[in-house]
């Protein structure tokens, strides 16, 4: 394995101005591409990412490919906010014609989401376990896994796959994540990992962003699926300027806090597809009660809020988490 130490960066400031921004290739000045394995370092010398080569075979990928694609395609974008881009959450509106305290995207006024005939093709979804927020009173299974267990058990196997090539290549981190995993009520950990949910998105650029709600002193783990029929779409921190190709089975050990995106997609022959699977602790979940505990608490939020049980359900029937 290869070892790149970096040593600039920008300044804040200069990265606040390109949250929820679409980048280009003018935004890195080296890029990790080839079929070698490779860690970057961090000025401090701490690991900026560790990308492992072809660690899913390719009989694998074709195995699991249904499954996250299934995943990706009931997901829903409008959720997203700043990986989608900056000032495309607004809020929505009511039935009675007035603004809804919550902010949803517009996915078909964002052109890098569409094809030619002005249809969203780039997709997403959240699976796994959530834990409670402002939408959902309570921690819960997401929609996706709950309804489709075969395609779930598919996916828990690749989290299987990433939470161990988390521990070889970086087991300091690791450590700490696996640490906050057994100290959480089982219920919410996938099996046989460090994990409580991924993020599945096929086929679109993130504007720069940071990932918020996973755990801080741990990793983030991304792997890509697919097909190689595409250029770009190249993983960027751009405060470092640097990017890393990803092929389909790759795996890349990263650290999400620090600002990153996605370069666009160029020379893409029909029927590329790229999907991203990106495998995390929500650190609020070492807060869920059990399973059990957390329904209740969810029927007796219904039963005292009735006109809430008809959205509940919506959220479900549609894909949402």
């Amino acid at each position: 394995m290869r070892t790149i130490q970096l040593y600039g960066r920008l300044p804040d400031q200069d990265m606040q101005a390109l949250e929820g921004q679409l980048i280009d290739e003018s935004s890195f000045d080296l890029l990790v591409d080839g079929p070698e394995d490779t860690t970057v370092m961090l000025p401090t010398m701490e690991p900026l990412f560790i990308v492992r080569r072809h660690v899913v075979s390719p009989g694998m990928v074709q195995a699991m490919l249904p499954s996250f694609r299934r995943a990706a395609k009931e997901g829903d974008l409008t959720n997203r906010g700043m990986a989608v881009g900056k000032g495309s959450s607004q809020p929505t509106l009511k039935k009675d014609g007035t603004l809804s305290n919550t902010n949803r995207v517009n996915t078909k006024a964002l052109p890098h989401l569409l094809n030619e005939r002005g249809e969203v093709v780039s997709t997403g979804n959240i699976v796994g376990y959530m834990d409670a927020g402002t939408r959902f009173p309570a921690c819960r299974l997401t929609a996706f896994a709950a309804r489709q267990t075969s395609h779930w058990k598919w996916m828990q196997q690749y989290a299987q796959l990433a939470s161990k090539v988390f521990q070889e290549n970086n087991p300091d981190r690791y450590a700490v994540q696996r640490d906050w995993a057994e100290r959480t009520t089982q219920d919410w950990i996938i099996p046989g990992t460090c994990f409580t949910t991924m993020t599945v998105n096929r086929n679109w650029q993130t504007a720069v962003h940071q990932d918020k709600g996973d755990l801080v002193q741990g990793c983030g783990v991304m792997g890509v699926i697919g097909n190689d029929h595409y250029q770009g779409l190249y993983f960027t921190y751009p405060r470092y300027r640097v990017a890393c190709a990803l092929r389909s089975g790759d795996i890349i050990v990263n650290n999400v806090h620090e600002w990153h995106a996605n370069t666009p997609v160029h020379n893409a022959a029909p029927g590329w597809e790229r999907i991203s699977i990106v495998l995390y602790y929500r650190e609020h979940m070492l807060y869920c009660a059990t399973r059990t505990e957390e329904q209740q608490k969810m029927e007796d939020f219904l039963n005292t809020h009735p006109t809430a049980r008809s959205y509940m359900g919506r959220k479900a029937e549609d894909g949402s988490t």
